[in-house]
């Protein structure tokens, strides 16, 4: 699987392979009668997952991982900030929606096309830029792409916060309706979140 966010240090080495399960769980999931379970770690936004998802512990950068699927359809939720003292390009979505082109092996966008391959939206009341990178299997360049990126970046307090669903194609987009209430669920602390 490729990147958790876009232009982040050490990205790849960051990845979880498929079934990995870090040692502290800090992820927020449905539990009981479906409200979200407490957060495990200060500074992390609440957020409700599907019940389908399966919540892996969070470590590194991440404050959420969740699986989807099994072991030949599978897909990975992560979580993860960034403070945007980090420098302009963490937060910039041209790069990122670039970065994430570019891992599913599409070509780059200009700063005049973004719009086209972006979408606005809110998660907690705050500006969202929504990215969908899904290569498409009827284009002989990209029928050999197996795998799909679904994206959100939001920037809470002093912080960028990217979601992002990464994973074999017909499970992403399978779970792009999930993925966009999951989003809905969120709410940010007062102050954006981890420092």
């Amino acid at each position: 699987l490729a990147e958790d966010a876009g232009l982040c240090r050490d990205q790849r080495a960051r990845r979880p392979s498929p079934g990995a399960t870090p040692d502290n769980t800090a992820a927020t999931a449905p539990h009981g009668n479906g409200n979200p379970a407490p957060s495990a770690a200060a500074g992390v936004p609440k957020m409700e997952a599907p019940a389908d998802w399966k919540p892996q512990a969070a470590s590194g950068m991440r404050k959420a991982v969740f699986t989807i699927g099994d072991e030949n359809n599978e897909a990975i939720v992560t979580v993860i900030n960034f403070p945007l003292t980090e420098g302009q390009a963490i937060a910039d979505p041209l790069q990122n929606v670039n970065q994430w082109r570019r891992a599913m092996g599409l070509s780059e966008v200009k700063a005049d096309e973004l719009s086209k391959f972006t979408e606005s939206m809110e998660v907690d009341g705050k500006p969202t830029t929504y990215v969908r990178v899904v290569p498409d299997p009827s284009q002989a360049d990209q029928s050999q792409a197996k795998a799909a990126t679904l994206a959100a970046m939001v920037k809470a307090g002093d912080q960028v916060w990217f979601f992002k669903l990464l994973g074999e194609r017909s499970t992403v987009v399978a779970q792009e309706e999930a993925f966009k209430n999951f989003l809905k669920s969120v709410k940010f602390p007062a102050d954006g979140g981890s420092k």
